[in-house]
Parts: C-alpha cells; structure tokens; sequence
C-alpha cells in the first residue's frame, strides 16, 4: 500500500521558476468527473486510504481534488502542493484528520486558506504569488 506519493512534474525545458507550465491532475483518480462532482465525497477510483504524505509539484488541481484527497485519506499528514493555477480557496477540514503538516507554493490564482482543525496542524507554511 502506498504511504508517500510524490508527483512532481517539473518541465526539463522550462525555467526553474516557470510555473506557466503544469500537468492537470485527473479528476477521475478521486472519483470526479471533470474538476466537480454533484456528491459531496465520491468514493475514490483508487484506494488512497493509506496515504500518509501526499506531495504535488507542478500539478494542476482544483480544490474538488484536493478535498476528496483529505476526505479519502484518513492517515493523510502531510500536503504539499506547488505551482497549480487552479486552487483558489481551500478549505482543511473534517472529523478523521490527521494532517500535521501542510505546505503552498506557487499557487498563482489562491485567495484564501481556511483551516478548521488548528490542533492538528503542526506546520503551514504559505508562500504567496507576489505581483
């Protein structure tokens, strides 16, 4: 069973600090159909369950994902997510968190971050887009 998932989809041919270049992440890996769902918290194509540290560079998603990555993966303690153009609120919550640690950069279209479970988090840490 997978514990740490890193995907990190760099482009080899741009700049270091290009983030114009992302991979979108498959909505129907969680149980989405195209980005949005009409039920709350799919069921997951995949079985996420065991997922404790889930790491996306370069990855494109938006905040339908990532909710049903934290609804799906109950273990979940670290998130990190870099350079995706489409979050723009994002909400931690839930009952079963276990989230302790939570990194955001380059999140260029990002206006808010909203965490309900404060005991449980140990680390945020929220690299805002200048410009």
């Amino acid at each position: 069973k997978v514990q740490w998932l890193e995907l990190n989809l760099f482009d080899a041919q741009g700049f270091p600090g290009d983030y114009s270049r992302t991979h979108t992440f498959p909505p129907g890996l969680v149980g989405l159909r195209s980005g949005k769902s009409t039920d709350k918290h799919p069921a997951s194509s995949f079985d996420f369950k065991s997922l404790r540290a889930l790491i996306l560079r370069r990855v494109n998603m938006t905040e339908e994902v990532l909710q049903s990555f934290l609804h799906n993966c109950p273990f979940l303690e670290r998130l990190v997510v870099d350079g995706s153009h489409d979050l723009v609120n994002f909400e931690v919550s839930g009952p079963s968190l276990a989230l302790k640690y939570l990194e955001l950069h380059h999140l260029t279209s990002l206006k808010s971050v909203k965490v309900c479970n404060k005991q449980i988090l140990y680390h945020l840490k929220w690299l805002k887009q200048k410009g």
